[in-house]
């Protein structure tokens, strides 16, 4: 609000002089502005006006969507305007870009929503015009820009697209203005104008307008706007929405051709990975580009701490030969992706969705001795029991599993238990070997590894753990399991040296 009396009054003799003069001009003529009935005490002094306007009003959602004007209420007599006055309406859009005047923005916006006529209409839209573009990045002023574009005729909504052409960057990258552009692909008959010059923003070669308005270089990919913070949201909504004629496959096609091998790091990105996501998602076979490049780059943005998500939404929604292709690479990095705090989330995912074979085929990986350095042969699941990231992986190896072959887990990490009890993240997989154990028959309360009836030596025990020989599976004496008296167990030789 304003401080100082002089301010109040020239802001009142602005608003009786009328609008500025760059006004929209193309509407139909109206009379010049005159404030009716105006209590310049009762605007000021009035407690809704004085008070916070962010413990009164609350307009917006976390998304920066509008909200249903029944959640608040702006009393137009408690600032002693008369609506129908068109000096006060250019007098409120003034207070919303000079003072973040959110009871003048809600109140504005109301008047929008239920017009008292048609010519008040006109005038609310002229008003707004008039400073369209402050209004677009301005805290509040968004929210009555995307009211226009909701509630307004076609004619308003293209003179709103006027205003927007040859900036939509510069909007798409405003905290603010982000929102407008997202409202106008939304509301707009033909966005595709608009869609175009946002277009032309993505590649690398036409980012440094990007670059500018958030400070960086121009020779990185992260100026391009499918990474900025702002303008990421704008192009999900592109892929979202559905469009006459549809320009998304040659959008993706050109974009894919654009910014060929740097996908993989639009897909580390923290803003890029929610615009992959999109395309994936919203795109049909256009995107086999995008998807191959990033496949190709498995490993890799397996471990980015925002690509994780990109390779667990192809495992998740992708075609059977994309997750085949994941799976396979891996498998044959299963242990060491296991370690990566990144990574072994995807591990986790890939569980729930690979087949019986391919479970196998890690189960053989881990279980299988290794050659582990002056250490010897030693079973690499044995590593990633007490692990801060792994342990996780062998909880899923365990659940996703049937039932025999989550037995043939168990037979090999009971002799463990007992040392993983004290582990911070071992116990984790301790308390659900010993769950398993004991709801099978396999050990009594006590975990003893002698009911086992195993065939080795049980050298001297150090902190805990049984130093033991390799063993092979089909070599032990397994007592009888119901449903497993025919298991023919696979020929795995099990090294369980701790």
């Amino acid at each position: 609000m304003y401080e100082e009396r002089g301010d109040k009054e020239r802001l009142l003799s602005q608003s009786i002089n009328g609008p500025s003069s760059n006004s929209y001009s193309s509407m139909s003529s109206i009379s010049p502005p005159q404030l009716s009935k105006l209590d310049t005490k009762s605007i000021w002094d009035s407690d809704d006006v004085k008070g916070s306007s962010d413990t009164l009003f609350t307009p917006t959602s976390a998304s920066g969507s509008l909200e249903d004007d029944a959640t608040v209420n702006v009393d137009v007599s408690s600032l002693g305007l008369d609506m129908d006055g068109e000096g006060n309406v250019y007098y409120l859009v003034d207070r919303i870009t000079r003072t973040n005047d959110q009871p003048a923005s809600l109140l504005l916006q109301q008047q929008l929503k239920s017009p008292s006529s048609p010519a008040h209409l006109q005038i609310l839209f002229a008003a707004i015009m008039s400073q369209a573009l402050p209004l677009m990045k301005n805290r509040f002023g968004n929210f009555l820009m995307q009211r226009l574009l909701e509630t307004g005729t076609q004619e308003m909504k293209e003179g709103v697209a006027t205003v927007m052409r040859g900036r939509i960057v510069e909007l798409s990258c405003d905290r603010f203005g982000c929102h407008v552009v997202q409202k106008a692909l939304e509301t707009l008959a033909h966005p595709h104008p608009l869609i175009h010059e946002l277009l032309l923003s993505a590649s690398p070669r036409a980012s440094h307008k990007a670059a500018s308005l958030s400070g960086g270089s121009h020779n990185s990919i992260s100026n391009s706007t499918l990474t900025h913070r702002f303008a990421c949201h704008v192009w999900q909504r592109i892929f979202q929405l559905r469009y006459t004629p549809d320009p998304i496959p040659s959008i993706v096609t050109y974009l894919a051709s654009e910014l060929a091998g740097n996908w993989h790091k639009i897909a580390n990105d923290e803003n890029g990975s929610l615009v992959v996501q999109s395309i994936f998602e919203g795109c049909g076979g256009e995107k086999k580009d995008i998807v191959r490049e990033i496949l190709g780059r498995c490993g890799e943005v397996a471990r980015g701490q925002w690509g994780n998500w990109v390779i667990q939404h192809l495992l998740e929604h992708g075609t059977p030969s994309d997750r085949q292709a994941i799976l396979s690479v891996l498998a044959s990095h299963f242990y060491t992706l296991s370690l990566d705090q990144y990574a072994s989330k995807v591990l986790e995912k890939a569980l729930k969705y690979c087949t019986k074979r391919d479970l196998f085929s890690v189960m053989e990986l881990l279980l299988s001795p290794q050659q582990t350095g002056a250490q010897g042969q030693k079973c690499l699941i044995l590593n990633m029991m007490g692990h801060q990231y792994a342990n996780y992986v062998v909880q899923h190896l365990i659940m996703a599993g049937d039932q025999m072959q989550r037995e043939m887990i168990v037979r090999v990490l009971l002799p463990h238990v007992g040392g993983l009890r004290n582990s911070k993240f071992g116990q984790r997989v301790a308390g659900l070997v010993e769950k398993i154990a004991r709801g099978r028959g396999l050990v009594g309360a006590a975990t003893n590894i002698s009911t086992l009836g195993m065939n080795v030596n049980v050298g001297s025990l150090s902190n805990g753990n049984a130093n033991l020989t390799s063993v092979n599976i089909n070599a032990l004496s397994i007592p009888t399991i119901p449903g497993l008296e025919n298991y023919d167990y696979p020929p795995i030789n099990v090294g369980l040296r701790c």
